[in-house]
C-alpha cells in the first residue's frame, strides 16, 4: 500500500487522490483480515474463503487447527536448507580467481554505474531523471557484459605425424 499511496503519508491527504484513494479501504480490510485470520483458531467459512489458508496454514479450510509457530519455522529452515544444498549441487564450483575477476571487473563498475544512475535519478525531475537513469543502467550493464566476454575460441588444428 505504501508504494500505491507514494510514500509514509497519512491516508485522506489531499495529494494522495484519484484512483490511489480507492486503494486504501481496500488495504485497511486487508490489514483487519490478516489480524483476524492470524489470530484466530477455527474461523467460519467466507473467512476461510476470503484467504485463511494464506494467512494461518492451510488446516484452516478442513476445519483442522492452523500450523503453529515452530511448524512454520522448521518447514522454513527445511526448505532454506534444501534449496541451498541443490543448488550448491547442481551450479558449477568457482575457484577464488574467477570469483575474483568476477568482482572487479564486472560488480564494482556496476556498483559505480549504479551510484552515478542514482544521483542522475534524485538530481534531474521525474520524468528526465527517471529516463537519463534507466538509460544509464541498461547501456552501462550492457557494455559491461560486452566487456568481460570470453574471446572467441580458435579452431584447433592438428598435425598428424606422417
Amino acid at each position: 500500500m505504501t508504494f500505491f499511496l507514494g510514500g509514509w503519508h497519512a491516508p485522506g491527504i489531499p495529494w494522495v487522490g484519484g484512483w490511489r484513494q480507492i486503494l486504501i479501504p481496500f488495504g485497511v480490510v486487508a490489514l483487519l483480515l490478516a489480524f483476524v485470520v492470524g489470530t484466530a483458531k477455527r474461523l467460519p467459512l467466507p473467512a476461510r474463503l476470503l484467504g485463511g489458508a494464506a494467512f494461518a496454514g492451510a488446516g484452516l479450510l478442513w476445519g483442522l487447527e492452523p500450523i503453529p509457530s515452530w511448524g512454520w519455522v522448521l518447514a522454513k529452515t527445511y526448505g532454506l536448507f534444501f534449496v541451498l544444498v541443490w543448488f550448491r549441487g547442481t551450479l558449477p564450483r568457482l575457484r577464488i580467481d574467477q570469483l575474483m575477476g568476477l568482482a572487479w571487473k564486472f560488480f564494482v563498475p556496476l556498483a559505480l554505474v549504479n551510484i552515478l544512475a542514482a544521483g542522475l535519478w534524485v538530481w534531474y525531475p521525474f520524468p528526465l531523471g527517471t529516463a537519463y537513469a534507466a538509460l544509464l543502467l541498461v547501456l552501462g550493464s550492457w557494455i559491461l557484459v560486452r566487456a568481460n566476454a570470453p574471446a572467441p575460441l580458435e579452431r584447433r588444428t592438428y598435425v598428424l605425424a606422417e
